[in-house]
């Protein structure tokens, strides 16, 4: 029994871990080990989430007790988190660190921290909520100003009655097929006057433009429905002169057309596309982990591979377009990667003896 415990809490440890790895980069989430305990913990992820090792032998190898940091928005702002071998039966520790906060801030944010963390369910994953609610807390105190946080702002600084705030924001979620969640998007965006592109499916990628309280908005509405992961990946925030009443006119994504609103991309190229012709590339690449070594869009567009779930594979070739069926009584779709790249006819074969894949299909530039 205690054997099946263990085994539990390490696959719910890695499972976790894999979804925070997915959503943030690199300067987002980092390991606080020596380097020999940060290659240990990348390498046993990386093999949790591409199966290269059964998951009981996983759980049964020796991983040293996780410890990483996850940045608060802030520059220099971390949520740090420490998870016992026991986790989630043990309760992790997790605290709030920046050199540019106040010792009140300080006291705050880490009081409103391990009131949460009493308040935890026995043996429940809480690590991203627990991030979550942190960032929330911060930014809320920051902006209302409760506490002296910040430098006190120059004349220089305050905003002119004329002048207009844009927001951009590229949100990132681990799935996104509500027919509801994506009627929301919409219509929420055309209320709210906001301009963008989304893209359903593995990942659901949502990228917004609009007055800055009003992106705010949309993202509050947005975060209270019911995901199973949702974050805010990259933000812009532009000043505007003199543009009280003519503002739209400054909006990148935009792209002529006449109204606001969000409008749906089949793929990932689609949005990468818009992206790039919007000006926002280093902003789409940056939060969708993409280092681009070259200035030809064909070279860094082969890197839009499905990373951040487990039944990517990636390969050099021709781009295809992968579904992946489940192995079960219901067909029920479990993954949708829109750019894979082959090059063998044996990765065929390799993916069709996966066991949890029933049904295959492949897209090769269009055709099925």
């Amino acid at each position: 029994y205690e054997t099946m415990t263990g085994n539990n809490n390490k696959k719910s440890q890695y499972e976790e871990l894999s979804l925070l790895t997915a959503m943030f980069n690199e300067d987002e989430f980092q390991w606080q080990g020596d380097g020999e305990q940060n290659e240990v913990w990348k390498s046993t992820l990386v093999a949790f989430t591409t199966n290269q090792e059964e998951t009981n032998a996983l759980s049964n190898k020796e991983v040293p007790p996780f410890r990483f940091r996850i940045s608060l928005g802030e520059e220099g702002s971390w949520f740090n988190v420490f998870l016992p071998e026991k986790y989630p039966e043990a309760t992790p520790e997790c605290y709030f660190s920046w050199d540019s906060a106040n010792r009140q801030i300080w006291n705050e944010v880490n009081k409103e921290i391990e009131l949460r963390l009493k308040k935890r369910s026995y043996g429940e994953c809480c690590v991203f909520e627990l991030y979550q609610h942190a960032r929330s807390f911060l930014q809320q105190h920051i902006s209302e100003g409760t506490s002296e946080t910040l430098e006190p702002k120059s004349d220089n600084d305050i905003d002119d009655e004329n002048t207009q705030r844009i927001c951009r924001v590229l949100i990132w979620t681990h799935h996104l097929l509500s027919l509801e969640k994506r009627k929301n998007i919409c219509r929420w965006a055309e209320e709210l006057r906001i301009w963008g592109y989304s893209k359903p499916g593995y990942p659901g990628i949502i990228i917004a433009e609009g007055l800055y309280d009003n992106v705010r908005e949309y993202i509050s509405r947005l975060k209270k429905l019911n995901w199973q992961a949702i974050t805010v990946r990259s933000e812009e925030i532009e000043k505007i002169e003199n543009a009280l009443q003519n503002y739209d006119k400054h909006m990148k994504l935009r792209l002529g057309r006449d109204q606001p609103g969000i409008s749906e991309m089949e793929s990932m190229s689609e949005i990468s596309s818009r992206a790039r012709e919007a000006g926002l590339e280093k902003m789409f690449l940056t939060s969708m982990k993409i280092n681009k070594k070259t200035k030809s869009s064909g070279d860094w567009m082969s890197q839009l591979t499905e990373r951040d779930h487990r039944y990517t594979r990636k390969f050099e070739g021709n781009s295809v377009h992968l579904q992946f069926m489940q192995q079960s009584k219901k067909r029920h779709w479990v993954m949708q990667s829109p750019t894979v790249f082959l090059n063998r006819q044996d990765v065929y074969k390799s993916l069709i003896k996966d066991r949890r894949i029933k049904c295959l299909v492949v897209e090769v530039n269009g055709s099925t």
